[in-house]
Parts: C-alpha cells; structure tokens; sequence
C-alpha cells in the first residue's frame, strides 16, 4: 500500500517514545560506567543449595528455645535430586537452628531445598532452606496466562507481553544502571516511561487515548519525582531504613541508596499510575463519543467529576497496599510498644509514610494532567471547512440532517442517514434516514423547508436511510425522486402514484454540476453523488457497501474526488485497516473526509489521524463547505 500518515500527534508519540527507547538502551549496552566491571562480588564458597524430596521423617521431638517456649525439631531423611550429590540421602535435622513451628512441618514426598555445606573439619553440613515451589508457582502462572487470555482475548495476549517487556526493561536496563552507580530517579523515570509507552500501545492500541496516557504518565512521572524527591528531603531520608539497604552497602557496590529509596517509591506507584491515566483517557474518549459537540473545557470538567472518585477510591487502595504490605512491622509495635512518635520517626515507619503520601501526591496531579490533555486532543472539529479554499461567491454547502453522532445539541441524533446537498441553484436531499418525525423536527430547526426540495436522492434501500421517505412526500407529493434501478421492485412499486420516479441505471446530470452515478455487486447496488467544486469534486456516498475506496475509484471516471461524505462503512474494522483505507484514500487525491453514519470511533479517529485539518466529524447539524 502506497502513502504514509500526516505528521500528527500519533508520529510524534512514535518519535518521542523511539528516542528514549533508544537513549536508554543505548545507555545499557554502549554507555555502562567504567567502573562497572570493578564491582566486586563475594567470594565462591563451599556451599551449594539443591532440590531435594523428604523420604521419611525420622524422628519429630519437642525442644525448649526459652522459659516456657517449645518448638518441634524433624530428623528427615532426604533424596538429593539435583547437583554433584544427586542420587545420595542424607539425614537433615530441621528446627535445631532455626524457627519453626508445627504447621511447617515437613512430611514424606515434599520437595525442599536443601543447602550443602563443608564444615572446617571437612564434613558435610545439610539445611533445609524452604519449599521448593516451582511446580506449584507455574502451575499458578499458566492460570494467570489461561484467564488473562481466556476473559481478554487478544487484548490478554499483549498485556501478557507487555508485562513481559516490563520485566526485560527493568531486568535489564533498571537495575544494572543503579547497580552501576547511575542516578536511581533518573533511570527509574526513563525506564518506566519506556516500559509503560511499549505496554500501552500493545494494550490499547494506537489512538489518541493512548497517546493522551502516554503523555500524562510521561509528565506525571516528572512530576511524581520531584514530590518524592522534595518529601524525603524534607523527612531527612536516608535510606537506611532496611536490612537489605545495609547488605546492599556491605557488597561494595557504588549505589545511592537515599536515590534507590526515591526510585522503588517511583516505581511502586507506577501500577496504580498507569490505572489512573488510562482511566482518565478513557473517560475523555467515552465523553467526546458520547457527544462530539463538547468543547475541550466541558470534556475536562465532566471528566474531571469521574476523575474526583477516582483519586479517593485510588489513594485508599495505595495507602491500604502498603499498609498490607508493612503488616508484620505493624504488628512487632505492638509487641514491643513504645510511643507512637517516636514510632513514626523511625527510619523504616518514615519512609512508609513517605512512600504512601508522596505516591499518593502524584497519583492526585496524574488525574488534571492527564485529563487535560485528553480534552485537548478529543476536542471536537469544527462544524465548517472549506474543502477549496477558492473564489466564495458560489459557495455552497453539504448540511448532515440525520445522522447517529450528535454535533448540534439542538437537533436529535438517531441510527440513519440524511445529507441536504444546495448546489448549483439546486436543493436535493440525499437519503431520509430512519424516522420521519425525526427528519422534519431537524430540518424545521434548522430552517429547512421540506416543500422546497427541488428532489429526493436515495443511496440504497435500507431502512435507516429510506424511512423518512414518506414523512418527506407527504408534505412534497409528487416529488422527484432517484434511486438505482436495481433497487427492491416492491419498494419502487409502493412509490409510483406518490412520487416522480426516476431509475438510475448508470449515470445521469440532475443539473449543471450534479451527477448521480450507480456501482454495483453481486451483493447490492448504491447510488452515490458527485458534485462539481474549484478544486475537484465532493462524492456524496450513504454506506459504502462496495468500499469506500472502490467508490472514489469508480467516481474517478467523471473527475477527481477532492472530498468525501457519508457512512465509510468501516464498522468493527480494526483501526490499522480504518488507517490504511484512510491512507489509500490521500494516495487517491482525496484532501477532505467526513465519516458519518455508522463509521465506528475506531475509525474515524483514524481517518482524523489521517486527514488531519481535513477531516470533518459529520454529525447531525454539520455544515461542509464548498466552492462551486
């Protein structure tokens, strides 16, 4: 297929989101500090951790680790199942140098893992370390991987990798970088915008939601660390606060860990932050399909009341998130009590706190930000273009009477078709859409006086665009009226006697600048109009049944196409076919489109992705423009 998009805010997304992913990976592979390879490790012991499978248990006794406190002791006997020991049992003695308690005992046929150690003197020290859960933690991961898919679908399947990519990102490019010294916040925002940029657009799709959430999370993590970065400057953070902060400083690696502090608070709120922009996006994306006449600040202030819920249920689900997760530090303060000020000034309780508001802080800037720019990009087009910007003192007009998008909040908006075409001194309505009341209350608000029609143009017979047909003859009796002469015989013979009929067969002139024309299938026959304008022509189509693009094609034997009008019929198209017809379509010389009618919001957010400041939304009350 030949043609490419216009430059718009989809590109540049793809751009923006191209360049960091190639800074940051960049980074990775050519850009690592020197120092890098000087990290040391500690030196290779004697120890070996291995599978193992309990035989028997030998022995289970009772021993006392204090006054009046007993714990169960096991003598087991153990199948080495992997390592240079494999095939070798071995008596292990659980409970002797460790906690335990009689729920996590060990019985015969568990598999366990098992450290192998060389004593000074040279004999063999074994240790039952845990539960070897890998079979039973696939088993829940394929569950996962068989729900996410099987409730989904495809949408399941690239969130799956998605997720997956955000694993490699911070696998391999997150960690490395702080292990190597690097600014923990400034890798931590690089990484999660690259990650969250590839998951979006794999979930969601390429469309201006998408790129309204990209855009929110990318500003919103800026901002969420220089909140972070400010409250633990204010708190006198550390982040020392751990015992993995002390064995991480033990292993002589160069980490900033008052900046690896600020980066695992970035992070942790990065989930619930992608929840909340694409939440937002989507509320904006709902709004403007709702009723495209909202203007940028009404799309924001509806928006914004379903953004208010959406920042209180989420700091609770934040706050309560680490609150589960500190749960056994709760509890030890209440075993050990101590005054709850002093409590909270504790390094490990400060940084919770810490973590929690300050995450919560910028989970509460996402939602304007994110809203905001949503309204922007989702504001509606204007209700007038000029496909030609030539000579005005001819000018005539397309207005949409009947249409299923509301534009006008004044007329009533309902599933058909109906397009008043005034050109060269002529007043034809094209298709009556589905209701005649509904069709004369919208011409009558308009002004438009259905006794003036000069004809009636029908694209097809389809209920929804020939069911005000007869509201129309009844106040304009003997009315021309065209349609294709293949069209359903018992249709046309409910006609003659009420109208003036005429059959178009192929092609014919309706006055000076207006043809009708036919093209026709195995699978039906429709009537599209063309009319002559300064810079080409404007083809009037009611759905497109044959294609959209077959339609210009076949127009083209009469003049080129500058603009197209009506139903595309692009319902349920994936919105890369909806891109790529679009894209045909500019290929074809075509500098106008205004989907209608049942063109789905896939694709005519594609075809406006496409056209740009051509495209016109040609809702009910629609005005496009011409120069004839």
């Amino acid at each position: 297929m030949k043609g490419s998009l216009n430059l718009s805010a989809a590109s540049l997304g793809a751009a923006l989101i191209l360049g960091l992913a190639v800074v940051a990976f960049g980074v990775l592979i050519l850009g690592a500090p020197a120092h890098l390879g000087a990290i040391t490790t500690a030196p290779a012991d004697l120890s070996e951790t291995v599978e193992g499978r309990v035989v028997r248990v030998i022995e289970t006794r009772q021993v006392e680790i204090g006054p009046g406190q007993v714990q169960p002791v096991q003598r087991l006997l153990v199948e080495v199942l992997s390592g240079a020991a494999r095939g070798q049992q071995i008596e292990v003695e659980h409970g002797s140098m460790s906690l335990t308690q009689e729920q996590a005992l060990y019985r015969a046929g568990d598999l366990v893992l098992v450290m192998l150690a060389i004593r000074p003197d040279g004999s063999q020290m074994a240790m039952i370390t845990g539960y070897l859960r890998t079979p039973q933690l696939a088993a829940l991961v394929a569950c996962f991987i068989a729900g996410t898919i099987l409730v989904s679908g495809w949408k399941g399947v690239r969130a799956l990798i998605g997720l997956a990519i955000s694993f490699v990102v911070v696998m391999g490019f997150v960690l490395p970088q702080i292990l190597a010294g690097r600014d923990p916040v400034v890798i931590s925002v690089v990484g999660s915008f690259v990650l969250l940029s590839v998951t979006l657009y794999l979930t969601q799709g390429w469309t201006l939601k998408t790129h309204a959430a990209l855009f929110g999370i990318f500003l919103s993590l800026i901002v969420s660390g220089v909140l972070i970065s400010l409250a633990a400057g204010l708190t006198r953070l550390t982040g020392y606060g751990s015992e993995d902060a002390f064995m991480l400083q033990a292993s002589g690696s160069p980490i900033n860990l008052r900046g690896l502090l600020l980066a695992s608070m970035m992070i942790g709120a990065l989930g619930v932050l992608d929840d909340v922009v694409v939440g937002q996006a989507s509320a904006v994306n709902e709004l403007a399909a709702a009723n495209p006449a909202l203007s940028w600040r009404e799309l924001y202030r509806r928006a914004m009341n379903v953004g208010h819920d959406h920042i209180a249920a989420t700091v609770n689900t934040l706050v309560l998130a680490y609150v589960g997760a500190a749960m056994p530090l709760l509890l030890l303060f209440y075993v050990y009590p101590e005054p709850w000020t002093h409590t909270l000034n504790r390094d490990l309780i400060a940084e919770e706190i810490v973590r929690s508001l300050a995450g919560s802080l910028s989970l509460i800037t996402a939602v304007p930000i994110t809203t905001l720019i949503a309204s922007l990009l989702r504001r509606p087009p204007a209700m007038r273009t000029t496909s030609v910007p030539a000579d005005r003192s001819a000018a005539s007009r397309l207005t949409v009477v009947y249409d299923d998008h509301p534009l006008d909040q004044r007329l009533r908006p309902d599933h058909g078709f109906a397009c008043l075409i005034e050109a060269h001194s002529r007043r034809i309505l094209f298709d009556t859409g589905a209701d005649g009341a509904t069709l004369i209350y919208n011409l009558t608000v308009l002004g438009i006086d259905a006794r003036g029609l000069d004809a009636v143009v029908l694209s097809h017979v389809s209920a929804d665009h020939t069911g005000g047909l007869n509201a129309i003859l009844h106040l304009n009796p003997g009315l021309t009226v065209y349609l294709p002469a293949g069209a359903d015989s018992n249709f046309k013979a409910g006609l003659r006697g009420r109208a003036h009929l005429i059959e178009v067969q192929d092609t014919v002139m309706v006055g000076d600048g207006v043809r009708l024309f036919t093209a026709e299938s195995d699978a039906c026959v429709e009537q599209a109009v063309m009319i002559e304008t300064a810079g080409g022509h404007a083809l009037l189509i009611g759905c497109a049944h044959l294609g959209v693009v077959e339609l210009v094609r076949a127009a083209h034997k009469w003049g080129a196409v500058s603009a197209i009008v009506g139903d595309f019929h692009l319902k349920e198209s994936p919105a890369e076919h909806s891109a790529a017809v679009a894209s045909e379509l500019r290929c074809l010389g075509v500098r106008t489109a205004a989907p209608a009618h049942a063109t789905d919001e896939a694709a005519t957010w594609a075809f406006r992705s496409v056209f740009g400041a051509g495209f016109v939304l040609a809702g009910v009350g629609a005005v496009i423009e011409l120069t004839t």
